[in-house]
């Protein structure tokens, strides 16, 4: 309900779908969301098709070869009258569109959906748009910056019934998968760190992470690929992701030839510059909703210290931590469903550990749609602030939103968390996650639980966090946060400390 002040913001290039100037700067890749007849669009753009220009030569001179043109190019004009049927979503836009932001169950449930938000009354302002509409508009920059279209970018029923079908099937068929998974990113991981004192951590796990997007989704046989060309791959789609928010640095994805290059190694048999064939039409969904959170997750179970106090970690002396890293490597172990949501008397399960990483630092933090509502003229950007709202206290008289911040996998042990459907960071029907059922959760403890046996206790991070930033207040969630993060080798202990410890050591043996 409106209980949570909807704000009003000038769209501006901070946000996570700065769209509207950019769709109206957009040259190429044009989005195809309509809602009025456009006769007049449609019949200029059959006389710019076949090159006719008006002069004194009569129609019927012309008819026969006009029919005889359409009936050989019919998939092309079935292309145009799809596209003219409706009025183009530029139409729809205006320059100084406004973001109505909400953070409450009700209506981030309703966005999520596009049906609309409710009043102050309680009564449901309805969306007029068509559903793929409103959710495809926010999303046209990544048509322009990635040339995809996929479920995300389009109003066409039948491509976004299909690639849905798609990705649920991929994402089940991998069902067999995670034991080989888990080895390959322990052995890429270890392969990273053993003649390095200083790793990238963001360079690491942006790597490891788009390994397993490859495979799960593109079938990419990871032991053939080159994990150069794979990072550069995760660097660039992070690198084009920030550009394309702003129509003054965004690039148009027929620019960009070394990642079209780098895209036909890896996944041979696609067409980078043709839409419906790009391989990044699944590679962005699996792969960016991904890293971020299996960042996060990392550094809070590696690295945050976490008293465990109930018992006795008052002073740091029991951590929770030491729990959820034993869950965790047992499940990389034998990475089954079984493992998966296994609980221990100590602690959670590797399965709440990812859903509280998903619930703390969601994949995406707002979620944008575009609603007319009946009377307007012009139509409103909608946000569902999904980070604000899965940090909202479920009971408020046993939890405080300063507890409800905090990292802390063993909230879904307890009775007062959320429900199914309350839980928000796979959206809502009728666009929910594939990912969903299981793979998410096995994706992220699989990563984070390799990451963990590689690093062990080895490494510490630079800068610590837990000087600046306690494990009593949630990470960033930006972006680019802890892009200067790196993973730094601890110092081996000198050869004559070795000896002085043997030494203590054997004269302790003696003395027993």
């Amino acid at each position: 309900m409106d209980s949570l002040t909807a704000t009003q913001t000038q769209q501006g290039g901070n946000q996570d779908s700065d769209l509207f100037s950019l769709m109206l700067a957009s040259s190429t890749h044009r989005p195809n969301i309509m809602v009025e007849n456009d006769s007049g669009g449609f019949v200029r753009e059959i006389l710019r098709n076949i090159g006719w220009k008006p002069s004194l030569i009569t129609f019927c001179c012309l008819g026969a070869g006009l029919g005889l043109y359409v009936y050989q190019h019919r998939p092309r004009w079935a292309q145009i009258i799809r596209r003219h049927a409706t009025d183009p979503i530029e139409k729809l836009v205006q320059s100084n569109v406004e973001t109505d932001v909400y953070d409450d169950a009700e209506d981030c449930i309703k966005i999520l959906a596009t049906d609309g938000v409710y009043d102050i009354d309680g009564v449901l302002r309805k969306n007029n748009l068509p559903k793929l509409a409103s959710r495809a508009a926010p999303n046209q920059r990544l048509q322009h910056a990635f040339g995809i279209c996929n479920s995300f970018t389009t109003n066409d029923e039948n491509i976004h019934r299909a690639f849905k079908t798609q990705a649920t099937k991929l994402l089940k068929n991998y069902k067999n998968e995670w034991s080989s998974t888990a080895q390959s990113a322990r052995q890429f991981i270890h392969s990273q760190l053993q003649d390095a004192d200083t790793v990238d951590i963001f360079k690491l796990i942006q790597t490891v992470t788009m390994r397993l997007s490859l495979s799960a989704v593109h079938g990419v046989d990871l032991t053939t690929v080159s994990n150069t060309r794979v990072h550069f791959l995760a660097t660039e789609i992070n690198r084009l992701w920030v550009a394309s928010k702003k129509a003054s640095t965004l690039e148009p994805w027929s620019d960009q030839a070394d990642i079209h290059q780098t895209l036909t190694m890896l996944v041979p048999n696609t067409d980078p510059l043709n839409p419906a064939e790009n391989p990044l039409n699944l590679i962005l969904p699996s792969y960016e909703t991904l890293w971020r959170v299996v960042l996060r997750c990392f550094v809070e179970i590696n690295f945050r210290k976490h008293p465990d106090t109930a018992n006795g970690g008052e002073n740091n002396n029991v951590l929770k931590n030491d729990y959820w890293i034993q869950a965790l490597r047992a499940f990389v172990k034998d990475p089954s469903v079984d493992n998966l949501n296994k609980r221990t008397e100590f602690g959670a399960s590797p399965g709440d550990i990812a859903k509280e990483a998903l619930r703390v630092y969601p994949p995406t933090r707002r979620v944008y749609r575009l609603f007319r509502y009946e009377g307007d003229a012009q139509p409103r950007e909608v946000a569902a602030d999904l980070e604000s709202y899965q940090r909202k206290p479920v009971n408020e008289q046993s939890q405080s939103d300063h507890e409800m911040s905090i990292f802390n996998p063993e909230f879904w042990m307890t009775e007062s968390t959320q429900t199914d459907e309350e839980f928000l960071a796979f959206g809502a029907s009728p666009f929910t996650c594939p990912a969903k059922t299981e793979f998410a959760y096995r994706a992220i403890a699989t990563l984070v639980g390799a990451l963990t046996i590689e690093v062990g206790t080895d490494w510490t991070l630079s800068p610590n966090l837990n000087d600046s930033l306690p494990a009593s207040e949630p990470m960033d969630t930006d972006r680019e946060a802890y892009s200067e993060l790196k993973l730094r080798r601890k110092e081996k202990k000198g050869e004559e400390e070795k000896e002085v410890e043997m030494e203590m050591e054997l004269k302790g043996a003696k003395e027993q």
